[in-house]
């Protein structure tokens, strides 16, 4: 096992927070019961974990006085190996690398233990499989425009004095370092310059791995780890382009925060991500307006009216509003009115944890009339409790005794928004964090009032999620669905609720309708296949094809036949790069504005690996609704044929007749793919190549059809008909 520590110096904030592992240097059991404004989101994971060092209560010491050396260091020391062991990304086994990040800043006094046990870990498991990354400040003084380097060196003199030395050095800064910048700071904190590495300020986050990438750092991490060889480049054309899609967003969605941290925004911090993520798949600007909710109440218009009324402007412009979790009754009340505004205005409305109770609390006092409805957590002597404490959960001890963990929820309503956006599934795994629930002997009072708990636990008494019955989308989760929302995958319900914001709601239903699935007949290409993956609709027809339907909800606008085929290019490459440049500019731009819906294929993907290109195809439609696709595999498992359709294809049909899909990597194929997206209207038989797809290949700027003898120049051809998609 190899390890990558990521520690920071000079002021904290850095941004080098770490996901996967991080120890945070306090004394509290669990972050569970910590303020958001003292600690920030706390980032619930599948098991729900949360205290650690307990051997003593445990009597494991057997009376001895417990220290904090050898005793704390050797906990955590075991603590990093044990939670290094566990499987991630679903696959079996530990992963080859585990990064840690220390929490704080190099000097706290907190942090002391954790850092003698890690210069005790580095000296344990052998320089070769340790890595130190190490993240510091180098300000430029405003008055002399110099970058600083003195900040950054006693940053590593402390950290070096403390028994661990930095293989990597990490520079903040609001600009590129300056190149006698780093060779003094290569000088004075001995580290090797082409392992010190520039992360200046961008456009927004996403641009940070590219920056990384074009300085080579993850060269010098695998060459701190003695990894040289073993792994290959990193494949960030996907994360490019949506880099760029981010860059060009312009038209905004406004999402309205109502909650009680509003003052500091890494108490939602992970709302924020998964909000970003979805935005961005429906093409859109993100504008968070935050709303405090304690402004929107009564006693704020009497006690401070400017506040109140500049809260209630944030609300009525916002497209969508969001009600985050929380504990506490401050602002419970600014809440409700929140979701009340949306539910009588139609407004896009997500509620996640608290929030779905305060969703259930408004229904109850406005619909059914309970005008005294309440949580126990706030008014224990309620005469009409909607959401109560949870009977296994304990009053007197907090934090870990909540609801913690990946829990299962179950679709009860097949056919409701939820199910839909989750692909039809039956069930879902989400992340939950709760000490409370809605109260499941006023839930057909709800449901006969048209509001339905659409999703429940397994026992069918826990409610998950609600929905309100004829709203363009008014959803409540129990769950945090955020922290599973992820770039190019987010989180379904966020999806929803951005969706809703923009009024693309039924586009997105209708697409993640048509969940990916496997077909058990293969198609019939003069052998047997062993699967056929597609995401369309599919049935098998009496001559061994499939036929498919791709629907894009606009009937009136599609009507072609397509072939999909295994092609061969016989053409080098040299001539393919000097066909590309032979067309003019203007055909060359609309070309590039197609390729950034295409797709951009790992180089894995040429060796038939079917892994890897189901999983780019995942990616892609969940970036692109209307995008399809289709392959098959052959006796060993690998890639035999492969289609797919992408909104681009539209535009392309309209530009240049009956090309109704191109990307330029067929122009410039550096992975020498054995198959295309190579589509059309016809074919044309030849004894030489078989038949010869009638489709522009090679695009020509009149925009007509090549005969089949220029298409047989450019070197397309395939061997079998396999398959033909109607679109209707």
């Amino acid at each position: 096992m190899k390890y990558v520590l990521v520690t920071g110096g000079v002021v904290s904030g850095l941004g080098k927070g770490v996901t996967a592992s991080s120890i945070d240097p306090y004394l509290n059991t669990d972050a569970g019961t910590m303020s958001p404004f003292e600690h920030g989101e706390v980032f619930v994971l599948d098991d729900g974990g949360e205290s650690v060092i307990d051997k003593e209560r445990k009597g494991d010491y057997l009376g001895k006085t417990v220290q904090v050396v050898p005793h704390i260091t050797n906990a955590i020391q075991e603590w990093i190996e044990r939670v290094a062991m566990v499987p991630v990304d679903g696959k079996e086994g530990p992963a080859d690398v585990c990064v840690i990040e220390l929490g704080g800043t190099i000097g706290d006094i907190e942090s002391m233990p954790f850092i003698e046990a890690l210069g005790q870990f580095s000296y344990r498991v052998g320089p070769g499989n340790f890595c130190l990354v190490h993240v510091s400040l180098v300000p430029v003084i405003n008055v002399v425009g110099e970058q600083k380097t003195k900040p950054t060196q006693h940053s590593v003199r402390g950290l070096r004095g403390l028994g661990l030395t930095p293989n990597i050095l990490a520079c903040r800064s609001s600009k590129e370092l300056d190149e006698n910048v780093k060779l003094k700071i290569s000088q004075f904190c001995h580290v090797l310059t082409e392992n010190i590495v520039t992360l200046y300020d961008v456009p927004n986050i996403w641009h940070i791995p590219l920056l990384l990438r074009d300085q080579r750092a993850h060269e010098s991490i695998l060459k701190g780890l003695n990894l040289q060889g073993t792994a290959r480049e990193p494949d960030l054309y996907e994360w490019t382009d949506r880099t760029k899609i981010c860059d060009m967003l312009h038209d905004p969605v406004r999402i309205a925060m109502v909650g009680k941290y509003t003052g500091l925004s890494d108490s939602y911090l992970s709302v924020l991500k998964a909000l970003l993520h979805a935005s961005v798949a429906c093409r859109r600007k993100l504008i968070v307006e935050w709303v405090a909710a304690g402004d929107l109440e009564e006693v704020t218009a009497k006690e401070v009216p400017d506040a109140y009324k500049a809260a209630w402007d944030l609300l009525k412009v916002a497209d969508g509003v969001l009600v985050p979790g929380g504990f506490g009754d401050r602002g419970v009340q600014g809440k409700i009115l929140a979701a009340k505004y949306a539910r009588e205005n139609r407004v896009p409305f997500l509620g996640i944890c608290l929030g779905m109770q305060i969703a259930v609390i408004e229904f109850a006092r406005s619909v059914l009339g309970l005008h005294d409805a309440n949580s126990t957590e706030f008014d224990p002597h309620t005469s009409n409790p909607c959401v109560i404490f949870m009977p296994e959960g304990s009053k007197t001890h907090m934090g870990g005794t909540m609801r913690l963990g990946s829990r299962r929820t179950y679709f009860k309503v097949s056919d409701c928004k939820s199910a839909k956006l989750y692909g039809n599934v039956s069930f879902v795994d989400e992340r939950h964090r709760h000490r409370y629930e809605v109260n499941p002997d006023m839930i057909s009072q709800y449901e006969k009032a048209g509001l339905s708990f659409v999703g429940r636990d397994e026992t069918g008494c826990r409610m998950e999620i609600v929905e309100l019955l004829g709203h363009p989308y008014f959803v409540g989760v129990q769950f945090h669905p955020e922290f599973k929302s992820r770039p190019g995958k987010p989180s379904a319900l966020f999806l929803g609720l951005i969706a809703a914001a923009c009024g693309q709601v039924e586009v997105n239903l209708q697409n993640y309708g048509h969940a990916s699935k496997v077909l058990p007949n293969g198609m019939s290409n003069g052998k047997s296949t062993v699967k056929v993956y597609q995401n369309g609709n599919g049935v098998k027809s009496c001559n061994g094809s499939i036929n498919g339907v791709y629907s894009n909800g606009n009937a009136a606008e599609y009507g072609w036949t397509f072939l999909i085929s295994k092609v061969t290019c016989f053409r080098t490459e040299l001539e393919l790069m000097v066909a590309h440049r032979s067309l003019n500019m203007d055909t060359k731009r609309r070309l590039e504005a197609n390729d950034i819906a295409g797709i951009r294929p790992a180089k894995s993907i040429s060796d038939g690996d079917a892994e890897a290109i189901c999983k780019l195809f995942v990616r892609m439609q969940q970036n692109d609704l209307e995008f399809f696709y289709s392959f098959d595999l052959d006796d060993d498992s690998k890639l035999s044929n492969v289609l797919w359709v992408h909104p681009c294809s539209k535009a392309a049909y309209e530009e240049f007749n009956n090309v109704v899909s191109f990307d330029t990597v067929y122009l410039v194929n550096q992975y020498k793919l054995p198959f295309a997206t190579i589509v059309g209207v016809g074919t044309h038989n030849s004894q030489t190549q078989g038949n010869v797809i009638d489709a522009a290949v090679n695009l020509n700027v009149s925009g007509t059809i090549p005969n089949h003898h220029s298409i047989r120049r450019y070197g397309i051809h395939y061997t079998t008909k396999l398959m033909t998609i109607e679109l209707v």
